[in-house]
């Protein structure tokens, strides 16, 4: 009888123990200082990180953001421009999209063009579109009187893009460029815009964290890529100013081939102004959704511009 006491009372001391143990290894780990990741950069060794062990990921990170300063000093470009930027405080490493491309076993299934409308919000879009198009009707004629493109599709684009400006990103571009050139599928993209975004911000005399960007380094109201931000806009145009914006859509969608006999046409799949829409992003549910909104708006060719009211869509050309 009283070894059976005894043995209830050491195994109820130990359960309250064991349960009492991880309690006090947690109060005794809060009263600590988290520790802080230290990476020190130099010219001729790679990034180092001390003193905690880095898992293979990590590492693999690291030795790109070294490869990534390392080629564009090769290139030119000044070596100490990125360590500083890598020092800078708005620096992060966005591991969601090096993640995002990745190498896959399995691509990507396709989505429905029902699940494209819900997720991109185009009906909320569409209802937009016709407010946007009268706050900027005057602006919008005159871009179209000077280059002669229908502002239906100025309006479509950057609703599209960026919700007509709303939303221009929330990742620093720099911050998203580096992140691609350390992605698996994206590695070379990333370092082909990453020069283009450096000599962008040097010829405007900018900071590298100027600017915000999608995850795709895509920038502004028009989500312009580096390489055509130095095209279409350059020393002389802001990327963020929205009437700027509205003469780099008109000039890319010209220079790219668009057709002006069928400017005031919704384009038909397979048609040379189809194609076009497709160069600024390559998805079929991308055109398909641009042209919806375009559609919403009322035609008003403007005085001066190319008037294709009179053509008949069963005219228009498939390439």
């Amino acid at each position: 009888m009283i070894r059976r006491t005894l043995k209830k009372i050491v195994i109820g001391t130990l359960m309250m123990l064991a349960a009492a143990t991880p309690l006090i290894s947690r109060q005794r780990y809060a009263k600590q200082e988290k520790p802080q990741r230290i990476i020190m950069f130099s010219k001729n060794d790679s990034f180092i990180q001390t003193p905690y062990r880095l898992g293979r990921i990590e590492k693999n990170y690291l030795r790109r953001m070294d490869e990534l300063a390392k080629r564009l000093a090769q290139e030119g470009y000044e070596w100490r421009e990125i360590i500083e930027a890598y020092c800078n405080k708005n620096f992060r490493f966005e591991r969601g999209i090096a993640r995002r491309y990745r190498k896959r076993f399995k691509p990507r299934k396709a989505l429905s063009y029902a699940r494209y409308r819900k997720i991109y919000g185009l009906e909320d879009k569409i209802r937009k579109a016709y407010e946007f198009y009268e706050k900027y009707k005057e602006e919008l004629d005159v871009v179209e009187r000077t280059h002669g493109f229908d502002k239906r599709h100025i309006v479509a684009t950057l609703g599209i893009e960026s919700d007509y400006g709303r939303f221009l990103g929330k990742y620093y571009a720099f911050n998203a460029l580096t992140a691609l050139f350390a992605s698996d599928t994206k590695k070379e993209f990333g370092y082909k815009q990453m020069k283009y975004y450096i000599e962008f911000c040097k010829l405007r005399d900018e900071d590298l964290f100027k600017y915000k960007s999608s995850y795709a380094g895509a920038i502004g109201p028009a989500q312009f890529l580096p390489e055509n931000l130095l095209l279409y806009f350059g020393r002389e145009k802001d990327p963020l100013n929205m009437i700027d914006c509205f003469h780099a859509v008109a000039e890319y969608h010209l220079d790219c081939g668009w057709d002006l006999r069928y400017n005031h046409l919704i384009p038909r799949e397979g048609t040379r102004n189809w194609k076009v829409i497709k160069r600024y992003n390559n998805s079929k549910n991308y055109v398909r959704a641009r042209n919806e909104i375009a559609a919403s708006l009322p035609v008003e060719a403007v005085l001066g511009s190319s008037d294709a009211r009179t053509v008949s869509s069963k005219d228009e050309e498939r390439d």
